[in-house]
């Protein structure tokens, strides 16, 4: 069990980033009952990182980005309430608004898409409230949760989501990305509502002093001549809670650009 006195120590060995930990140090004290209650496993690893930009990757349990940023000598850390796929000592295993005023200097969220998608619409006509009892509740706490992350105390955020209701409640994403804009052959609309951020770059053909990122997407069609994303079809396969897991997943080609192009 981690008690607040080695949570100290831990904070005040590393000289080299002592102004990391002193703000960290700032917020501790409201987290000494979950921290000797031991509801924190123990805390996250202290390290010297190259880059003294800190960055929260806000309900990710793969750790795609956070790995990535990691492998560039930047303290970034994911949080979801799922235990991490990769490495705990980079892991809050807690409500992300636990964390959230911890000191960030970039926030990359990816909040729940299940009832602000709007391939679901349907679900919400009167004829199948019998079904879905608590889908309209369930959509206005998904659409609070959205923009508590959107109002959060960072400087940099940047919301992930698919194409969905926030584009009118909130307002429209600033930029609109698919993965094979990136070197992955899916079809994936992803929207990207960004606060001091640059729009990531991408190349649709090579040019003069750029090389071409995109690639053909991979399109399944049907004989009606309906299409789907190979991701979609085959996801459809899966029992409900992997596949929203497989279809939710972080493809490598944009997890790349945002480490190498969202550096400060």
């Amino acid at each position: 069990m981690t008690n607040l006195a080695s949570y100290r120590i831990l904070f005040l060995i590393n000289h080299n980033v002592l102004r990391i930990y002193e703000v960290r140090l700032n917020e501790i004290s409201k987290y000494k009952q979950m921290l000797v209650g031991g509801m924190v496993a123990k805390p996250p690893v202290i390290g010297i990182f190259i880059n003294r930009m800190r960055v929260l990757i806000a309900c990710e349990e793969s750790q795609t980005i956070t790995a990535k940023y990691r492998e560039k000598g930047i303290e970034a850390y994911s949080c979801d309430l799922k235990p991490a796929k990769i490495n705990s000592d980079w892991h809050y295993q807690t409500d992300i608004f636990e964390v959230i005023n911890l000191g960030w200097d970039l926030m990359i969220a990816h909040p729940p898409c299940t009832r602000l998608t709007v391939t679901g619409n349907k679900w919400y006509k009167p004829e199948f409230a019998d079904r879905f009892p608590n889908i309209q509740e369930e959509r206005k706490e998904a659409i609070e949760f959205f923009m508590k992350i959107a109002n959060a105390n960072i400087n940099r955020i940047a919301i992930e989501n698919p194409i969905g209701i926030m584009s009118s409640i909130f307002r429209k994403p600033n930029q609109v990305i698919q993965p094979y804009y990136f070197g992955d052959t899916e079809r994936k609309a992803t929207c990207l509502w960004l606060k001091n951020l640059p729009k990531l770059r991408h190349v649709k053909e090579n040019n003069l002093f750029e090389t071409k990122t995109h690639v053909e997407p991979e399109i399944i069609t049907f004989k009606s001549g309906s299409t789907m994303s190979k991701i979609h079809f085959e996801s459809s396969k899966l029992p409900k809670d992997l596949r929203s897991e497989v279809r939710s997943k972080t493809f490598e080609g944009i997890a790349n650009a945002i480490v190498n192009q969202w550096i400060f």
